[in-house]
C-alpha cells in the first residue's frame, strides 16, 4: 500500500517571530508564510523529522517513509488490514491528510520513488525503461550528462556498470566544451541502453538467511555481487551488483591485492547487510592465494589495513574458478579495453646522437680552410682556432654520446681529431668550471668534520686564544709576536718574540719578557697555527731538574711525559680546579709582604709542616679567597676586579724538596684527533 500526503510542507506552521523570514513583495502587497513553504532550504529535512516522530513505532516494521510518501508492507492480507487502520489512526491524530488520488491500497506490486516493489523482490520502472530505450544519441555535453545522471540512478541493476560507462565518462574529463562523439563512446551508449531493458530482477535480502559475495578483479576494473538462496527449490538469486573502475594506481596492484581491493570494497557497499550478519557469509573469489588470508604471516601496509577492516565482518573466503564464476567475471570484464600492439618509440630522436659527430664534419673545415696551421700541430689533427675552442670542448663534453666525462677523458676526446697549443689548460678549466658537473657528480674530497661550538667562558681568563703575528721587521732582535687573548674579558696580552722555529722545536718567548702567569694551569688554549706549538717531546722520566730550554707541546699527546707513579716521593703539588688531587684542602691566614699580597695554604695530602705562604697570583679558585674573606673579614683582602691569571702550583718548604721548587709546572689543553674535543693536556718542566 501506498499513501502520499496533501500539502506536506504546508502543515507545519513557521514558529511565531520568524514568520519575516519567509516575507515576499509582490504588486498587490508584502506577504508572509504563516506555515513552511516549498523551497526552503531546510524544508525536507524538517519536515521529514516531523514525519519520523509521527510514525516513529511503525518504521522499519511496516512502514517506510520518505518525506510525503509513504509505504506500508506486511506479510500477509490480515496483518495488512491491521496496520493499515493503525496508521490511518496517527495520521488523523495529528490532522494529516492523504490525496485520494495518489494512494494505492491493498496492491500486489506499487511504484515506489521510481522502482516497483513487489514481494518477490525489487525492479526497474516500466516507465523509465521505455524513457531509455527511446533515449537518442547525446549531442551536447550538458545532454551527456543528463543521461548519465538518470542512468546512475539505476546502476544497481545493471551489472558492470562503470566499464561499460566508461568511454562515456571519460568524455566528461577535464570539463570539455564540446563534445566529441566517438565510436567507443556510440557503443557504450547502446550497450546500456540493452542493459536496461534486460536488467535483473532484484530479491529483497533476507537478514535470516546467509549471504554470498562473489568477487572478481580484472586489469580495468572489479566487480561484487551480493546473493541469497531463495525459492523453492533452493537457488542463489542476486540481491544488488557492485563495480568499480579502477583508476591509475590500482591498475598498478598485482592480482592478488585487486582481488583483495575488490572483497574490501564490496564490503564497504555492503556493509549494512554483512557486518554484524546473523550468520557467516561466504567470499568467492578465482584468486586461490586469498584463502589464506586470515593464516597470512607478512603483510604490507595496505593489506594490514584492509586486513584490520576485514576484523569486523564473520566470513569465510573459498576458491572457485574464473569459468564458474561468471557473474563477478563478467562485471569486471564486460567492456576491457581491447589491448592492440603498439610500436614503441625510441627514446632519443637520432639526430641527437648523430648531430655531434657531424658537427665537426660541416662546420670545422670551411672555419679553417682559411687559417694557416702552427708548426706544432701533430700530423692527422686539425688545428682549431681560438673563436671554435669553447664550442668544441662544450660539444664533447656535455654531448649525449660522453655524458660530461672527467678532464683527462674529455681530453683523450679531443686529441684523437684536433689541437691547439692550450688544450690541456683550456679542457680543465672548462671541466672544473661545469655546474651540472659540479651538482651531479660525487665529490672528492674529505668530509668536514664535526661542527663543535666553543665552550662558553663564565670568567676572565678561563679561555684563551693564541696565535703568532710572524714575518715583522727585526726589532730588536724580535720578528713575532706571540698574541693571547681572554675570550671573556676580551683582554689582550702581546709577547714578543724571535722568530718560529722548525715544527720539530718550538720558539718560546725571552725568560725576562715572559709573564707566565698570562697562561693558566688546566685552561682551553684554541690556536689557529701548529708550527709554532710543536716542540720536542723530551725527556720521559720527567726529571726535576731544570732544563735549558722550555719544550711545552700545544697539540700533541704525549703519555710518555706522565709522572711516574712509582716515585719515591709525591710529585709538586698543584693547585687544580676539580680539587680531587694536589687541591688546596683551606687557606689559613693572609698577610702583605712585600707590596703584595699572601696567603697561608694547607695542602690537600700534605701534613701541617708543608704549608707555605703562596702569592696571590697562585690561587687560582676564586671560590677558596671569596670564603676565606667572607669568614675573616678583618684579614688583608685584594683590591680591584677580575679574576688573577692562573700558574703553577705554591713552591713547598724544606731542604728535601728544593730541586723540585727549581722546576715549574705547566699544563695546557690539547685537541684530540680521537674525538675532536678539547683534552686534558701534559706537564713539561723547563
Amino acid at each position: 500500500m501506498k499513501l502520499d500526503l496533501r500539502s506536506a510542507y504546508n502543515l507545519i506552521r513557521i514558529r511565531e517571530g520568524d514568520e519575516w523570514k519567509t516575507a515576499f513583495i509582490t504588486p498587490t502587497g508584502h506577504y508572509e508564510y504563516l506555515v513552511m513553504p516549498y523551497g526552503l532550504a531546510n524544508a525536507p529535512s524538517v519536515f521529514q523529522d516531523f514525519i519520523h516522530e509521527v510514525l516513529r513505532e511503525f518504521l522499519h516494521r511496516c512502514v517506510l517513509v520518505y518525506i510525503d510518501d509513504i509505504l506500508i508492507y506486511s506479510r500477509s492480507l490480515a496483518e495488512h488490514r491491521q496496520h493499515v487502520a493503525e496508521v490511518l489512526g496517527r495520521l488523523r491524530e495529528f490532522q494529516l491528510f492523504l490525496k485520494a488520488e495518489k494512494c494505492s491500497f491493498h496492491q500486489p506490486s506499487v511504484q515506489f520513488l521510481g522502482y516497483n516493489i513487489s514481494s518477490g523482490g525489487i525492479q526497474m520502472d516500466e516507465g523509465k525503461i521505455t524513457a531509455v530505450r527511446d533515449w537518442p544519441a547525446a549531442a551536447t555535453v550538458k545532454e551527456l550528462q543528463r543521461f548519465l545522471g538518470f542512468a546512475n540512478f539505476y546502476r544497481r541493476f545493471i551489472s558492470n556498470y562503470s566499464s561499460i560507462a566508461d568511454p562515456l565518462t571519460n568524455l566528461l574529463r577535464n570539463k570539455p566544451k564540446s563534445l566529441l562523439w566517438s565510436p567507443a563512446a556510440e557503443g557504450a551508449f547502446n550497450t546500456l541502453k540493452r542493459a536496461f531493458t534486460t536488467a535483473p530482477f532484484l530479491i529483497h535480502p533476507d537478514p535470516d538467511k546467509p549471504f554470498v559475495v562473489d568477487v572478481d578483479a580484472s586489469t580495468t576494473g572489479v566487480g561484487a555481487v551480493l546473493s541469497q538462496q531463495q525459492g523453492n527449490p533452493s537457488r542463489l538469486h542476486p540481491c544488488a551488483f557492485f563495480s568499480h573502475k579502477l583508476n591509475l594506481a590500482e591498475r598498478n596492484y598485482d592480482i592478488g591485492n585487486r582481488g583483495l581491493l575488490a572483497i574490501k570494497l564490496a564490503l564497504e557497499e555492503w556493509r549494512h547487510w554483512l557486518e554484524g550478519a546473523r550468520h557467516p557469509f561466504l567470499v568467492l573469489t578465482d584468486h586461490k592465494n586469498l584463502e589464506y588470508l586470515r593464516a597470512a604471516k607478512r603483510l604490507n601496509p595496505r593489506q594490514a589495513r584492509w586486513a584490520l577492516f576485514f576484523t569486523r565482518f564473520e566470513f569465510s573466503i573459498s576458491y572457485r574458478p574464473g569459468s564458474k564464476n561468471t557473474k563477478a567475471d563478467a562485471l569486471s570484464r564486460m567492456f576491457a579495453p581491447e589491448e592492440s600492439p603498439e610500436t614503441p618509440e625510441p627514446i632519443l630522436p637520432a639526430d641527437l646522437i648523430v648531430s655531434p659527430i657531424t658537427w665537426s664534419q660541416e662546420t670545422l673545415p670551411p672555419a679553417n680552410a682559411s687559417t694557416n696551421t702552427p708548426p706544432g700541430c701533430p700530423p692527422g689533427s686539425q688545428y682549431i682556432t681560438q673563436a671554435r675552442r669553447t664550442s668544441l670542448i662544450h660539444t664533447a663534453h656535455t654531448s649525449l654520446g660522453t655524458a660530461h666525462p672527467g678532464i683527462n677523458e674529455t681530453l683523450s676526446l679531443l686529441r684523437d681529431c684536433f689541437w691547439w697549443p692550450s688544450m690541456a689548460a683550456d679542457v680543465r678549466r672548462y671541466v672544473q668550471g661545469c655546474e651540472e658537473c659540479a651538482m651531479a657528480k660525487t665529490p672528492r674530497q674529505l668530509p668536514s668534520g664535526k661542527l663543535l661550538p666553543l665552550p662558553v667562558p663564565n670568567r676572565p681568563w678561563s679561555h684563551l686564544g693564541v696565535d703568532f703575528i710572524t714575518d715583522l721587521p727585526n726589532s730588536r732582535t724580535h720578528t713575532c709576536i706571540f698574541v693571547i687573548v681572554d675570550r671573556f674579558s676580551k683582554a689582550c696580552r702581546l709577547l714578543p718574540l724571535k722568530g718560529l722555529s722548525t715544527p720539530s722545536t718550538a720558539a718560546r718567548p725571552a725568560p725576562a719578557e715572559t709573564d707566565s702567569r698570562l697562561l693558566p694551569i688546566r685552561r682551553p688554549c684554541l690556536s689557529t697555527r701548529a708550527e709554532g706549538l710543536a716542540v720536542n717531546q723530551g725527556h720521559p722520566t720527567m726529571s726535576p731538574q731544570p732544563q735549558a730550554e722550555p719544550q711545552v707541546h700545544w697539540a700533541i699527546h704525549h703519555p710518555e711525559a706522565e709522572p711516574d707513579e712509582d716515585a719515591a716521593e709525591p710529585p709538586l703539588p698543584l693547585l687544580l680546579d676539580d680539587g680531587t688531587a694536589y687541591g688546596v684542602k683551606e687557606i689559613l691566614d693572609s698577610r702583605h709582604r712585600g707590596g703584595r699580597l699572601e696567603y697561608l695554604v694547607d695542602w690537600e695530602g700534605y701534613g701541617p709542616e708543608e704549608r707555605s705562604w703562596v702569592p696571590r697570583d697562585d690561587v687560582l679558585d676564586p671560590d677558596l679567597l671569596t670564603s676565606f674573606h667572607a669568614t675573616h673579614p678583618h684579614r688583608p683582602a685584594p683590591r680591584g676586579r677580575g679574576r688573577p691569571p692562573r700558574r703553577r702550583g705554591p713552591r713547598p718548604s724544606g731542604a728535601g724538596r728544593e730541586e723540585g721548587v727549581a722546576s715549574a709546572a705547566l699544563t695546557v689543553w690539547t685537541m684530540q684527533e680521537d674525538d675532536g674535543m678539547l683534552g686534558k693536556g701534559r706537564i713539561f718542566p723547563f
